[in-house]
């Protein structure tokens, strides 16, 4: 077998896993895979690659940061003040109408010992 077919069914192998975002191969003499992902089982990537290959060897696991963004802070909304024309009730609002102003007089007898001043 070639080296291209090894390289081949490495990357075959590596790609089927769980987890797995990009396969690469580097390395001075193109014999190294790096495999990117989330989630990837380091110990059943490296065996799975012995049983295939009979040779493979783990050399690092790393995990990546991500560059932290600097916070936005959002910025502040002053509450709007409504104008003149504007007014309180919405458009095709009624207010109440106005109560209803009864007027009453009070009626004194001038002589309060004459019980009847109707007759």
């Amino acid at each position: 077998m070639t080296k291209d077919k090894f390289r081949n069914q490495a990357m075959k192998s590596a790609v089927s896993k769980y987890g797995v975002i990009s396969v690469a191969i580097e390395g001075p003499d193109n014999d190294q895979l790096v495999v990117i992902g989330e989630g990837v089982d380091a110990v059943n990537l490296t065996r799975s690659l012995q049983k295939k290959l009979r040779c493979a060897t783990l050399l690092r696991v790393e995990e990546l940061e991500e560059p932290v963004e600097p916070a936005v802070e959002p910025a502040t909304v002053e509450p709007a003040v409504p104008s003149v024309e504007q007014s309180n009730n919405p458009v095709g609002t009624f207010s109440p109408p106005p109560a209803a102003v009864y007027y009453y007089q009070v009626v004194c007898d001038p002589d309060p010992y004459y019980p009847c001043s109707i007759m």
